[in-house]
C-alpha cells in the first residue's frame, strides 16, 4: 500500500497492455498528466497519458518545477533537460501550462547499480487570475508529494510574500499528506513521524544582484528572519529539511522579444553565464536526485501512477485543509485541524487497541493514558510550535475522556463477547449429538445431560480469568439458555427424523398393502372376500409398519403415522372397493339385461281377460323365477352397490311389465263391456212389452245378463257370471222405471250399463 493505493484500477492496466509501451519508445514530448475540470476547481486524470507514465518498469526519480505564473518554469524545466524546445512557454500574459505535465521520455542516469528513470514535471502556474488558491494549492501539493526533488522557481528576488506564499503551501500539503497517512495506515501501527517531503531547491532567474554569501546562505537568513507580522520565524525547513537556492542569469539581454520566445534561441546564443549556471545546475540536479520512495519502497512508473491517482482522487474529496483569509486565522484553523486530526486519532488508537485485545481495568487504565502522551506527542507537530490556545488541547482533553468512556463501554462489551464467543464454541458441541439422530426420547435425554454438563465445565475454564466480572455470571447463565435452547431443537429435530421414520414405514406398510390388492383388481371379487382381505392386508401392514419403524414405533407421536396409515389403506380399500363394484357392475349388468329381456316376454304371454288378481298372480309367479335365476346367478355379490342396483332395476322393469300386462287385459274388458251393452239393448228393446211385472223384468235381466258375461267370455269363471249378474239386478231397483214402455225400455239400458260399470268395478 502506498499513501492509502489499494489496487490499480483495471482500466488502467488494459491500457498499459493495449499500448505496450517499454521505456524505449516513450514518446519525446509533453504529456499533460493531470487538468482541470471546466470550473477550473476539480483535477482530472488524463488515462491515456497516465498509461505512458504506467509502462514505465524501472525506478523513478521525479523532479517536479513549481513557481508563479510566467515565472519561467517551462523553459526552465527544458533546460535541466538539456533541450530549447520542450514544455511549452507562453509569449503573452496567458498562461500556456494547465495541470501537471510529463515529458515522455525519462533521462536516465543510473543509482547503486540501478538503471533509474528521471521524470521531469511540469505544473501550471501559481497565483493565476481566474484561478483559486485552493487549486494552486492542490497543483503545490501532488507536485510537491509525488517528486523526488521540488525546484521552487521564482524571479529577480526573494521576498517574504513569496516565502509567506510557498510556506502556506507547504503547510497545507503536509497536512494534506499526514491526513492521508493516517487514513492509509494500519490502525494497529499508526505511526507519529513526519511524512518525509522531497528537497527543496529554490531557483531565482533573471538574477543579478551582488550576493555576500551563498545562494543558500542567502535564502537560509531569509527564512530564519522573523516575520514582522507573526514574530514567528519560517516553517519551510522544518517541513523540508534539505533546502538549497540556485541563481541564473538572464538567458537574454538583446530584446524584449527574444524574451518572449526562448525556446526558438539556440543554446548557443544564450548569455555565457546562464549558460554555465544551467548547465550546473542541470548537472546537478539530475546528479543528485534519488528515487523516489514511499513507506521505504521504490516506485516506478505504475506505483508513480498510482500515487498520483490517490492524490487527485483525495484532493477532490474535500481532504485537503481549508484556506484563511489572514495568519491567525490560519492558525486558528491550524489548531482546529489538528485537534479534529487528534481527535479521530484518539478515536481510531483506543479502536485499534480494543480490536486486538481485551483488558481488565488496570491494562485499560494503562492503554488510555499511552494513548493521551500519544495524541500529545501528535498534536504538537500537526501544530508546528505555533502558538495555539489552551482551549483547542482542552476541547481534546474533553473528547478524549468521552472516547475513554465509550472506550471502556466497548472494553465491556468485548468482554461479553469473549464470553459469547467461548459459550458459542462450546454450545456447538451440543450440536455434534445430530449425528446420532434418530434416537429414542430417552436415549437422547440422557446424551444431552451429558453433553450439557461437560460444556459448562469447559466455559468455565477457558473464562477462569474473567470468572469474578459480571459478564462472566451473566454470560455462563446465557450459555446455560442457549443450551437448553439447541437442545430443545435437537429434540425437535429428532422428533422431526423420528416422524420421518414413522412417515416411512406408514407408507411401506400401505404400499404393501396396495400391491396385494393390485394383484385381484381385474377380477370381480364377493363383497364378503373383499372385506376378508382388507382384514388381512390391514393386519400385515400393521406388522411391517412396526418391523421398519423400530424403536420409533414407541414413540407417543407413532399414533399420528399409524393413523395416516390407516387413512391411506382406507382410502387403497375404498378405491379397491370401487374398482372391484365396476368390475361387478360390468358382469351384473351384462346377465342383467338378458334376465330383463326374459322376463318381459313371460309377462307379455300372460292370457288375458281373466280377474286381475290371476293376471297379477301369474305374473309374479313367472317374474320369481326369473328373480331366482338372478339370484343364482349374482348371489355372491350380494350387498355391493351393483347389485342391488340392478335387482331394483329388474324389480323396476316386472312393475313396468306387470302394469302394462294388467292395462291390457283392462282394456279388453272394456271393449267387451261395450258389446255387451249394445247386444242387451237391441234384445231389451225388442222383448220389452212382454214384461209387466217387476219380478219377470228381474228375470229377464238377470238371464240375459249372465249369458251375456258368460258367452262373450268377458267373465271366464261361471260362478263370477252369476254373482255379477245377480248384484246388477239386485244393485239397481229396475221397479223404478216401470212408467211406461218407453221408460222401462230406457230403464233396463240404463241398469244394464250401471250394473256392468258396477260389476266390472267390483271384478277390478
Amino acid at each position: 500500500r502506498v499513501m492509502g493505493i489499494s489496487s490499480v484500477p483495471l482500466l488502467v492496466l488494459l491500457s498499459c497492455l493495449l499500448l505496450k509501451c517499454s521505456c524505449e519508445e516513450l514518446e519525446d514530448r509533453p504529456l499533460q498528466l493531470i487538468y482541470p475540470d471546466s470550473d477550473h476547481e476539480r483535477l482530472v486524470i488524463d488515462e491515456e497519458n497516465l498509461a505512458r507514465l504506467l509502462a514505465i518498469k524501472e525506478p523513478v526519480a521525479v523532479v517536479s518545477v513549481v513557481g508563479p505564473l510566467h515565472s519561467g518554469k517551462s523553459y526552465l524545466a527544458n533546460q535541466l533537460m538539456n533541450r530549447t524546445k520542450g514544455f511549452e512557454i507562453g509569449p503573452t500574459v496567458l498562461p500556456k501550462t494547465s495541470g501537471l505535465w510529463m515529458w515522455g521520455k525519462p533521462v536516465y542516469k543510473e543509482i547503486d547499480g540501478k538503471r533509474v528513470a528521471v521524470i521531469f514535471l511540469d505544473s501550471e502556474g501559481l497565483a493565476a487570475s481566474q484561478v483559486s488558491e485552493l487549486y494552486d494549492a492542490k497543483i503545490f501539493a501532488i507536485s510537491s508529494l509525488a517528486s523526488s526533488m521540488l525546484i521552487y522557481n521564482s524571479i529577480r528576488l526573494i521576498d517574504q510574500s513569496s516565502i509567506d506564499y510557498i510556506e502556506l503551501l507547504s503547510r497545507r500539503a503536509q497536512l494534506f499528506s499526514m491526513k492521508l497517512s493516517i487514513d492509509a495506515a494500519d490502525s494497529k501501527d499508526v505511526e507519529l513521524q513526519d511524512v518525509a517531503f522531497p528537497p527543496l531547491w529554490w531557483v531565482i532567474q533573471d538574477f543579478y544582484q551582488q550576493l555576500h554569501t551563498s545562494p543558500t546562505g542567502y535564502l537560509m537568513g531569509l527564512l530564519q528572519t522573523p516575520n514582522r507580522d507573526t514574530k514567528q520565524k519560517s516553517a519551510l525547513p522544518e517541513i523540508f529539511g534539505d533546502i538549497q537556492c540556485h541563481t541564473l542569469y538572464f538567458p537574454e539581454t538583446s530584446s524584449s522579444e527574444n524574451l518572449r520566445h526562448l525556446d526558438k534561441i539556440p543554446m548557443e546564443q544564450l548569455t555565457q553565464e546562464y549558460q554555465e549556471e544551467v548547465r550546473a545546475l542541470s548537472s546537478k540536479v539530475i546528479g543528485s536526485v534519488q528515487i523516489k520512495k514511499r513507506s521505504n519502497m521504490e516506485l516506478n512508473g505504475a506505483t508513480l501512477g498510482m500515487l498520483l491517482r490517490v492524490l487527485v482522487r483525495s484532493a477532490n474529496s474535500g481532504k485537503f485543509p481549508a484556506m484563511p483569509s489572514i495568519w491567525d486565522s490560519w492558525m486558528r484553523l491550524t489548531a482546529v485541524s489538528a485537534r479534529i486530526d487528534t481527535t479521530e486519532y484518539i478515536k481510531r488508537r483506543m479502536d485499534s487497541r480494543l480490536a486486538t485485545e481485551i483488558f481488565n481495568d488496570r491494562e485499560f487504565e494503562e492503554v488510555a493514558r499511552e494513548t493521551l502522551q500519544e495524541a500529545k506527542e501528535l498534536f504538537n507537530k500537526l501544530t508546528l510550535g505555533l502558538e495555539t490556545k489552551p482551549e483547542e488541547w482542552t476541547r481534546i482533553q474533553q473528547a478524549y475522556e468521552a472516547e475513554r468512556k465509550n472506550a471502556l463501554e466497548e472494553n465491556r462489551r468485548n468482554l461479553e463477547a469473549a464470553c459469547d464467543k467461548e459459550h458459542m464454541k462450546y454450545r456447538d458441541e451440543v450440536k455434534l449429538l445430530k449425528k446420532l439422530l434418530p434416537l429414542s426420547s430417552t436415549e437422547l435425554e440422557r446424551k444431552i445431560q451429558e453433553v450439557s454438563k461437560g460444556i459448562e465445565n469447559k466455559y468455565i475454564v477457558a473464562l477462569e480469568r474473567y470468572q469474578d466480572t459480571s459478564a462472566f455470571a451473566t454470560r455462563l447463565d446465557k450459555l446455560r439458555q442457549d443450551v437448553e435452547g439447541e437442545a430443545m431443537r435437537i429434540k425437535l429435530d429428532n422428533e422431526s427424523k423420528l416422524i420421518q421414520v414413522l412417515d416411512a414405514a406408514a407408507k411401506e406398510a400401505a404400499d404393501l398393502y396396495a400391491v396385494e390388492f393390485r394383484k385381484v383388481t381385474q377380477v370381480a371379487i364377493p363383497v364378503q372376500t373383499l372385506l376378508e382381505m382388507h382384514t388381512k392386508g390391514l393386519e400385515n401392514a400393521k406388522l411391517l409398519f412396526k418391523e421398519k419403524a423400530g424403536f420409533a414405533s414407541s414413540e407417543s407421536y407413532a399414533r399420528g403415522a399409524l393413523s395416516s396409515m390407516d387413512s391411506t389403506i382406507n382410502r387403497y380399500h375404498q378405491s379397491f372397493k370401487e374398482t372391484n363394484e365396476a368390475n361387478i357392475a360390468k358382469i351384473i349388468s351384462r346377465g342383467t339385461a338378458t334376465l330383463q329381456n326374459k322376463l318381459g316376454r313371460d309377462i307379455d304371454s300372460i292370457v288375458i281377460g281373466q280377474r286381475e288378481g290371476k293376471i297379477i298372480e301369474s305374473a309374479e309367479s313367472r317374474a320369481k323365477v326369473i328373480f331366482d335365476e338372478f339370484e343364482e346367478q349374482f348371489g355372491q355379490f350380494s350387498g355391493s352397490g351393483p347389485y342391488l342396483s340392478e335387482r331394483q332395476e329388474l324389480e323396476r322393469v316386472f312393475n313396468t311389465e306387470k302394469n302394462r300386462v294388467v292395462d291390457r287385459n283392462r282394456e279388453r274388458l272394456r271393449e267387451k263391456r261395450s258389446m255387451i251393452r249394445e247386444n242387451t239393448l237391441v234384445t231389451i228393446q225388442q222383448d220389452a212389452s212382454r214384461f209387466y211385472l217387476k219380478q219377470s223384468f228381474e228375470d229377464y235381466a238377470y238371464n240375459l245378463i249372465y249369458h251375456e258375461l258368460t258367452d262373450s267370455k268377458l267373465i271366464n269363471d261361471p260362478e263370477l257370471a252369476r254373482e255379477t249378474a245377480m248384484l246388477i239386478v239386485t244393485d239397481v231397483h229396475t221397479s223404478r222405471y216401470f212408467i211406461s214402455n218407453t221408460q222401462l225400455i230406457g230403464g233396463i239400458s240404463t241398469v244394464i250399463v250401471v250394473g256392468l260399470a258396477l260389476t266390472f268395478a267390483r271384478f277390478v
